[in-house]
């Protein structure tokens, strides 16, 4: 179910269907109704379904919202901590020491520019190559304090450093995993083909038809479906 909401076919799809639930509210009232000379009154249900909608869009939004703002933090911690071990590297006395924590830098962000945007499969995928990268580091510096013992309370402030800014970048990778539940998702989608078809099917009884609320309504919503579809929205940034 998660893999058919986020897949571009469905976003392709889901203003067409909008649409065709929309058209089968007027035929429905057309065929049953007008052409039976029944009438049809509002009974006061339908301003609570907008309302129910509303207000699920509404918490959707603002946590998505809150994602963002999050998700900007981190990367900007992540940055400050990655800048700050570039920075100390260039006061080792050892070459040897400097350019292999210079390497390990390189990798560790190229890492992480090859998917900006990861799928929660794709993140446990991010996160071995993280651990792959960082053994490597491990197994260079163990053998670099056996060599040089005066050189481990600079090896131990290095891994510090490193270890925090890792765990940024795996916080920035859990919140890619935060996804909104399915059934919310679901919820949502159903009610929005309800109302299209409520929409249409109320605006077939007015005097003087209108096709400009059902057009807005497709408008307003088709637009900010992938941002229900991931709630996780990414911020662009470059870190």
């Amino acid at each position: 179910m998660r893999f058919l909401l986020d897949s571009i076919l469905f976003s392709i799809l889901y203003p067409l269907v909008l649409f065709g639930f929309l058209a089968l509210g007027f035929f429905y009232s057309r065929q049953f109704y007008i052409k039976r000379n029944e009438f049809w009154k509002p009974v006061g249900i339908e301003n609570g379904l907008i309302g129910i909608y509303a207000l699920l869009i509404s918490f959707t939004m603002v946590g998505s919202g809150n994602y963002v703002r999050e998700r900007s933090e981190i990367i900007h911690q992540e940055a400050d901590e990655i800048a700050l071990v570039f920075r100390t590297s260039k006061f080792y006395k050892d070459t040897l020491l400097q350019n292999q924590v210079h390497r390990y830098l390189r990798d560790f962000l190229s890492i992480q520019f090859s998917n900006s945007r990861p799928s929660p499969e794709e993140c446990l995928q991010l996160i071995d190559s993280i651990e792959a990268t960082e053994k490597m580091l491990d197994l260079f510096l163990i053998d670099y304090v056996r060599k040089n013992p005066s050189a481990k309370a600079e090896v131990n402030s290095l891994i510090l450093s490193l270890e925090k800014a890792e765990s940024r970048y795996y916080l920035l990778l859990y919140t890619f995993m935060e996804r909104t539940p399915v059934p919310l998702m679901i919820t949502l989608v159903a009610l929005s083909f309800i109302i299209a078809f409520l929409i249409g099917f109320m605006n077939s009884f007015q005097e003087n038809q209108s096709f400009v609320v059902p057009v807005i309504f497709i408008l307003i919503i088709t637009p900010h479906y992938e941002d229900l579809i991931n709630v996780q929205k990414v911020v662009k940034s470059g870190y």
